[in-house]
């Protein structure tokens, strides 16, 4: 695969490296002295939450979500016996990354068998937020291929399959989840922008758009920052496709900003034309999710996202 694309990185090697390192820290697994009850997770998830809302830092959200996506990964590994994530009391705010978190969880729990994986994620998810744990399969392949992303997050030894044909046990759209997942780790693994791209090119298994709309939510997230110019980044793409899917995800990391935070979105002043049509974008799309009640997985746009039954979506 040839992807073609320049003047991708903005932001100095420095600064990018030296946040990528305490992302890794924030959400790095740390032992748990005994066990918590239902009602401890959910009190540490709506305290975290509760922290972003009122602050609406970006620089705190973030945080927020990675102790929350870190907190769910223990949920996997330590569920408290007879619960799942389908419990009313865990905040609408919260249910996005905690299932992230989940899902990875579920993989170092199944090491990595799809249909221990699917099992586990289906009878711990919330029915609408059930396809988030899949995207972390792709992250955990990407954490997987090489021994330092796995020992800076804290996690065990295990048997990575082989990429292509453990993704294409999955349905279609878990694929586009783990590719995205896949583009989103392999940010954190490259130096920068222009050698996660090469990256994703050389990994002709994943699904381009989806890893790119990943690579950009990771980038969003990490350099959150420098937020303005973070939404001027990614228009050095040839392929249109590939340029509306960095936009997206883009979109998307100000959309998962103004879940966990509702009302971040109107405090944002927009430099420029294009930072306020970005922004705009998102505050449509979750304007419409929050009336349906859930946020779509990782997809910008209402126009052709149709959510499934679960056994529509599991092809094992």
């Amino acid at each position: 695969m040839t992807i073609e694309a320049t003047h991708l990185d903005l932001i100095s090697l420095r600064k990018t490296g030296w946040r990528k390192l305490l992302a890794f820290r924030t959400v790095s697994q740390k032992k748990m002295e005994g066990q918590l009850s239902q009602e401890e997770y959910i009190a540490r998830w709506s305290a975290e939450q509760k922290t972003a809302e009122q602050r609406k830092e970006t620089a705190v959200m973030t945080a927020s979500l990675w102790h929350m996506e870190s907190l769910g990964v223990t949920y996997a590994k330590q569920t408290p016996a007879g619960k799942t994530l389908n419990d009313p009391a865990l905040p609408l705010a919260c249910r996005p990354i905690v299932h992230v978190g989940m899902g990875a969880g579920s993989v170092e729990v199944s090491n990595f068998d799809p249909n221990k994986i699917t099992e586990m994620i289906e009878s711990l998810s919330n029915p609408s937020f059930h396809l988030f744990p899949y995207e972390s399969l792709g992250a955990m392949l990407g954490v997987y291929e090489k021994s330092l992303p796995r020992i800076m997050l804290g996690l065990k030894p295990l048997n990575r399959p082989e990429p292509q044909g453990f993704i294409k046990l999955f349905s279609p759209e878990i694929q586009r989840l783990i590719s995205h997942g896949y583009g989103r780790l392999l940010y954190f693994n490259s130096v920068n922008i222009a050698a996660t791209v090469r990256n994703i090119a050389a990994r002709s298994f994943l699904q381009a758009p989806a890893a790119v709309q990943g690579m950009a939510f990771g980038y969003t997230m990490v350099n959150n920052a420098d937020l303005w110019t973070v939404l001027e980044t990614g228009t050095g793409f040839e392929s249109p496709e590939l340029k509306a899917a960095f936009r997206n995800g883009l979109i998307y990391g100000l959309e998962f900003w103004e879940w966990e935070s509702p009302g971040f979105l109107r405090t944002l002043k927009p430099p420029n034309k294009n930072s306020a049509e970005l922004i705009d974008i998102a505050q449509q799309d979750i304007e419409v999710s929050r009336a349906r009640g859930f946020l779509a997985p990782f997809w910008v746009g209402n126009a052709g996202y149709q959510p499934a039954p679960r056994a529509a979506r599991v092809q094992l």
